[in-house]
């Protein structure tokens, strides 16, 4: 009788373990539950298990949706601030005096007589600097940091010159 006692424990614990080997990746404190109590409906675990991996895919296609409409945001705004750089006036440069002639970008000098677009801000810097400047999603002005696309163009580079910054 002893004997067959023990087979019946042997096998019961053999279900058991068997039972927590089916379960899917869980955490230890789930696990240690199974382990532990031996009235515990591993149905009941499984649903909560499968309800906590729905709301986790939940929310990484939430999190990979929110990060696919930032990537579109992010690639309409370069053609907007492109566009609103070339629309403002290309002018000749002249500069009054030889201090703060140079593009604080490529930090090469501007030329004398170059044709340069300056900011609303007054920063001016070489076309082709500014132009990847902004090409390259940064969306102010490298010096200073106001906005480009919200800024209105100065009236003073109507008349079709430039002196640098001010």
């Amino acid at each position: 009788m002893r004997h067959h006692h023990q087979q019946q424990q042997q096998q019961q614990q053999q279900r058991h373990e068997n039972n927590v080997a089916m379960l899917p990746a869980v955490g230890a404190a789930a696990a240690a539950e199974v382990n532990l109590g031996q009235n515990i409906h591993i149905g009941v675990i499984l649903q909560q298990l499968q309800h906590q991996q729905q709301l986790q895919g939940g929310q990484q296609q939430q999190q990979q949706q929110q990060g696919q409409q930032q990537q579109q945001h992010q690639h309409q705004q370069i053609p907007s601030l492109l566009a609103a750089y070339h629309a403002m006036p290309q002018i000749l440069f002249m500069a009054i005096d030889q201090q703060g002639n140079e593009c604080a970008i490529c930090l090469d000098q501007i030329d004398l007589e170059t044709f340069v677009r300056p900011l609303p801000c007054n920063h001016i810097f070489h076309n082709e600097c500014i132009e990847n400047w902004y090409g390259s999603n940064h969306e102010t002005c490298p010096l200073c940091r106001r906005e480009m696309a919200t800024q209105n163009i100065p009236e003073q580079h109507n008349n079709g010159t430039a002196n640098g910054p001010n």
